[in-house]
């Protein structure tokens, strides 16, 4: 009895320490996003700092595999591992072609481990420190949207251009933890902070973060109430909503459109060029991820190396069709289940798990469309982190599982 009692409890501390480690690189990557400047309070320039969430993550995950932890590995995450040795064993042969690591796939790569921390996340201890995590995502999204009004509002209190570009996905997953934190009620106050402030942002990406929290909102009040009559007044309404949301839309692009963010249109078709040439020209395997996924431009200042602004042309050009079906194929199976998952026989936490895994995937990669995550870990570490969870907070017959 004694000896069962000890392990019991060993395998509880190693449940808790795992948890720790998970909700510490978390915070660490929050942290890094909440910082205004996109220089993650200086840690950009040092590589250990810059990754540091991604080595917690590792730690996190050895403490899986070299411990008596059960591990759950379902057939989704075998595109991912195929994806995650690809791009990472190519990183590792073009740094030693040469090149830095900011000049290879390894780093972007590296940020994969987290994904497979969702095999080890279906147990109750798991559950309350990612409510953790949720408070924490609404505070640094709330913190965010402070920083952004006043920007808007004129006051620019760091010498940049603008603040919080990649980084607005935060204000989505934030309106949705807080819808479960703090009540409907409230929840509604939240979601006209979080919309107003990814709009005030006033870039396309900030237009498109705001977009997304208005429809899942609709889909919020879509699912709440069920009914023949409900039903079909729900349908009356959401076709009334989305209507008039577009005559907004369309009003304010006839009479504001001037007033739009331009985006930088000239530099980013250069690299979307770029990508697609090279698509073009290696079709099936890509590169094999070899190479710089850098573009290099030439300025009236002389040539530059900037990312090619699409992190999903840079998987099609270096992975070709091939590797984009990897990378793809376990986002479409989370949504596909996110989309058939049943909200009202489940418990409130596992909800919330699986509709904040879903706002920050489905954020994240409308962001990867038109803009450079894979080379942020501060980002990516969060979007591989919750793909994995909500894989794994999907599968059928979850409830089986605890």
């Amino acid at each position: 009895m004694l000896l069962i009692n000890t392990d019991v409890k060993a395998k509880s501390s190693r449940d808790i320490v795992f948890c720790y480690l998970v909700l510490l690189f978390l915070v660490v990557a929050l942290l890094y996003i909440l910082d205004p400047s996109d220089t993650s309070w200086g840690a950009e320039d040092v590589a250990f700092l810059k990754y540091f969430p991604v080595i917690i993550a590792a730690l996190a995950l050895s403490l899986v595999f070299f411990s008596n932890h059960s591990f759950t590995f379902e057939w989704p995450s075998l595109f991912n591992l195929i994806f995650f040795f690809a791009v990472v064993g190519g990183g590792v042969y073009t740094v030693l072609d040469g090149y830095s690591l900011k000049e290879s796939f390894l780093g972007r790569g590296a940020s994969i481990i987290a994904f497979f921390l969702g095999g080890r996340v279906l147990f109750h201890d798991f559950e309350r420190f990612f409510i953790k995590f949720s408070y924490l995502v609404v505070l640094v999204g709330f913190l965010c949207g402070i920083g952004v009004a006043f920007w808007a509002g004129g006051f620019h209190f760091i010498d940049r251009p603008h603040i919080y570009h990649e980084e607005v996905f935060i204000f989505y997953a934030a309106f949705i933890a807080s819808n479960y934190i703090f009540g409907k009620v409230s929840g509604f106050l939240f979601f006209l902070f979080f919309t107003i402030c990814s709009i005030l942002t006033f870039k396309n990406t900030g237009f498109l973060i705001a977009l997304m929290i208005v429809v899942h909102f609709l889909y919020f009040f879509y699912r709440s109430y069920t009914g023949v009559y409900v039903s079909i007044f729900k349908r009356f309404f959401l076709f009334f909503v989305l209507v008039s949301f577009l005559l907004v839309v369309y009003w304010f692009f006839l009479n504001f459109s001037n007033l739009l963010p331009s985006g930088s249109p000239e530099v980013r078709l250069k690299t979307y060029e770029a990508r697609l040439d090279m698509f073009f020209d290696y079709l099936w395997f890509g590169q094999f991820f070899y190479g710089s996924p850098l573009v290099e431009l030439s300025t009236r200042f002389g040539s530059i190396e900037i990312p090619s602004h699409s992190d999903i042309l840079d998987v099609l050009a270096f992975g070709g069709v091939i590797g984009f079906y990897f990378f793809i194929m376990p986002l479409l199976i989370f949504f596909l289940r996110f989309f058939s998952f049943d909200f009202n026989s489940e418990k409130n936490v596992v909800n919330l798990i699986v509709d904040l895994s879903a706002s920050v995937v489905g954020s994240i990669f409308v962001i990867m469309l038109v803009n450079p995550v894979l080379n942020q870990p501060k980002i990516s570490v969060i979007f591989w982190f919750c793909l994995g969870v909500g894989l794994a907070y999907t599968r059928k017959n979850i409830r089986n599982n605890f």
